[in-house]
């Protein structure tokens, strides 16, 4: 058995070296070990400076004293805020009985407002409940000698986002895949423990992608570069819309996205036409309904194109060098890339003037504006000032992306599947690498973004809705994504997607690190 740990955790500037000299009561000295953990993903306060780094950024570190045969916990539990880079490496002590020879340590880095909250024993005490996919999640196991001082470090990995450790295969993730509990960990000069000289150099911050992996001008008349990054795909703070066949965002996925080119408005009746005139082989003719909601029969070049299928737009898409955007591109693109937001404009609630949405008539003649003989269809692309996605490269320009939240709902190229019971495109344990869905014979397909008949509630980045893709509808639009000049559509370079633990036949656990005796 181990005593239970005891977690004084210190600023390593702070930790003093008569922190290491922790007795049992007798005469002979107990071996001392403290650990240093570090992690080399973004803190909270270097978000401030790179805004885009929300998503992947953390502020608390918790650390639990596990059971020896399971993931329970048997010898103790602390949650360290961390919110500032000089609260890293964080370091305390771990103590065990003469005898013990190992000790193992659950380790979870995460930011607090994504952890669930729940009530404790503690009279009743509300604690926080690490969420898996928000969490870098590692297991170690840290030898305790007999005797002397021991400093060992262990850096919590951004790449390891999402992954689970698997107590029965006793993997965890490690460089991005399964590795054994006790790989990892890093012995130190005992020195380290009490002398900041001592310490090597923090890891290098985990990149994923920079402004300058698009290509100058980074935008165009019709299109803007989205240079990549890590973000959230899917939103816990969106729940209770189980109504008119959307679904929940959650649970969500960790996901790393490379560069991409998107459409900065929806297809316009203008630009169809052209395609038309250009590709005369494109499948249907949505320009000839005769619907009055259907902007193809109004021929007003600036309005965008509905009464389309998915089949039509995925055509056009297609005819032009692109497709219809994958449901974690333009999620991507709507909730601020990396910035985690509710709506393509932050987190503040729609307004009227926000967007073009809440359009239809309720009972009383009256729109959600408390307006009437509202014109019942979309409106010009990219009139609303609050409803885009402004600078994707945080330089200060203004390339925006328009009408995310209202005007059309859009074709997405992905499958419909819940992200919670589908394996073959969601159920993994780990990070996932630009994905998409396309799987099976299933015809129906995701659509995203609100529309001017829903309402502004609806108007979520996270939210999901599908249709089936023969059908058209006058809420339903879409806008293309294309490759970088020169690379391969990214969806054709998926990596099979995270680290599936337990999959992998794990290593044999190394030798016990170099002790500084």
């Amino acid at each position: 058995m181990v005593d239970p740990l005891r977690l004084r955790a210190w600023m390593v500037a702070a930790l003093a070296a008569s922190a290491l000299q922790c007795g049992t009561g007798s005469d002979a000295p107990r071996a001392q070990v403290v650990l240093l953990v570090d992690t080399d993903a973004p803190i909270a306060s270097e978000v401030q400076a790179d805004k885009f780094k929300s998503d992947a950024s953390v502020d608390t570190l918790r650390v639990e004293v596990m059971g020896e045969n399971d993931e329970t916990v048997a010898g103790g539990s602390r949650d360290i805020p961390a919110p500032d880079v000089a609260n890293w490496p964080i370091s305390f002590a771990l103590d065990g009985q003469s005898g013990a020879k190992l000790l193992r340590v659950r380790l979870r880095t995460f930011r607090a407002r994504d952890a669930e909250s729940s009530t404790g024993d503690d009279a009743g005490a509300k604690v926080m409940v690490p969420v898996a996919g928000y969490t870098i999640d590692r297991v170690i196991e840290v030898p305790l000698p007999d005797k002397g001082s021991y400093v060992f470090r262990v850096v919590l990995e951004a790449q390891c986002r999402g992954a689970r450790p698997d107590f029965v295969a006793r993997t965890t993730c490690v460089g991005g895949k399964p590795g054994s509990f006790k790989e990892g960990l890093e012995a130190l000069p005992v020195e380290a423990g009490h002398d900041l000289s001592k310490l090597p150099p923090r890891p290098a911050q985990w990149v994923t992608s920079s402004p300058s992996d698009c290509p100058e001008p980074r935008s165009t008349e019709e299109r803007v570069c989205f240079p990549g990054g890590f973000f959230m795909l899917g939103n816990r703070r969106v729940v209770g819309f189980g109504l008119l066949r959307r679904k929940d965002a959650t649970p969500a996925h960790p996901v790393r996205m490379k560069p991409f080119w998107i459409d900065r408005t929806e297809m316009t009746v203008g630009r169809y036409k052209k395609l038309l005139g250009k590709y005369p082989q494109l499948s249907g003719d949505p320009l000839s309904a005769l619907d009055g909601r259907c902007t193809g029969s109004t021929w007003l070049d600036n309005l965008p194109l509905n009464c389309i299928s998915w089949d039509q737009a995925n055509d056009a898409c297609r005819q032009q060098g692109g497709r219809l955007p994958s449901e974690a591109e333009w999620e991507f693109v709507a909730s601020g890339r990396g910035q985690g937001l509710l709506f393509p404009w932050g987190d503040a609630p729609p307004k009227c003037t926000s967007l073009n949405a809440g359009h239809a008539f309720s009972v009383l003649g009256l729109d959600q504006c408390g307006k009437k003989d509202v014109l019942g269809a979309a409106d010009i692309v990219g009139q609303h000032a609050d409803d885009r996605m402004p600078d994707p490269w945080g330089q200060g320009a203004a390339p925006y992306v328009f009408d995310l939240g209202g005007s059309l709902s859009e074709w997405m190229n992905d499958h419909f599947r819940d992200y919670d019971k589908d394996a073959a495109c969601w159920a993994r344990n780990g990070m996932l690498e630009h994905p998409g869905c396309l799987v099976g014979s299933t015809s129906e397909h995701s659509v995203r973004g609100g529309n001017w008949a829903d309402p502004m509630e609806v108007s979520y980045a996270a939210l999901r809705n599908s249709n089936e893709a023969s059908n058209w509808s006058h809420l339903i639009g879409f806008r293309c994504v294309f490759p970088l000049d020169g690379q391969l559509d990214p969806l054709q370079e998926i990596i099979a997607g995270g680290v599936d633990a337990g999959t992998t036949e794990p290593e044999l656990p190394p030798g016990e690190p170099e002790r500084n005796e």
